[in-house]
């Protein structure tokens, strides 16, 4: 039986992520998702959406309630819209790379749809990546889903670019 992780990191491109696994798991005739957000004690995360109207965001910590209503949502309208699909929701805490490989072991993946955010070059080597290492460390497959936004952003940039360059 298929059986696929999507980490979660609170925003709208790892909701599309889960989305897309989990339709695809359907459409190969049934499986598994495990959606998994990996907490990290004492420490702020990036902004989060969840719940929130308009583009609001807020800075929270591990363990807020609607972080966790929000993922819960999510798993019930997976489990609705894709049938012979089990939804499963992990929450572990520690370090999101070692807690993801773990559950790659602990629950039988055979694959990891992993959304990314578009970031620079010079971010990635002094922030490092949670996906960079999921997938140099993987022992499955990753299939890595680029932000829907990151092609925009990407636009704006040329667009800007170009605008300098005539002025």
């Amino acid at each position: 039986m298929r059986r696929w992780l999507v980490p979660h990191d609170l925003l709208p491109h790892s909701d599309a992520a889960a989305n897309l696994a989990a339709r695809e798991i359907a459409l190969m005739g049934g499986g598994s998702v495990v959606i998994a957000h990996v907490g990290v004690p004492g420490r702020m995360r990036k902004p989060s959406t969840a719940g929130l109207q308009d583009g609001a965001s807020r800075v929270v910590d591990g363990d807020d309630k609607d972080d966790r209503r929000h993922l819960e949502e999510l798993v019930a309208q997976l489990t609705r819209t894709h049938q012979g699909v089990d939804i499963d929701l992990r929450s572990p805490a520690g370090s999101p790379p070692d807690e993801l490989l773990q559950l790659v072991q602990d629950e039988s993946i055979d694959r990891i749809v992993m959304a990314v955010e578009s970031r620079s070059a010079i971010s990635r080597f002094f922030l490092g990546s949670v996906s960079d290492d999921i997938v140099h460390k993987s022992p499955v497959p990753v299939l890595i889903v680029k932000s829907p936004l990151a092609g925009v952003l990407d636009e704006l940039r040329v667009g800007a670019a170009r605008d300098l360059k005539t002025t």
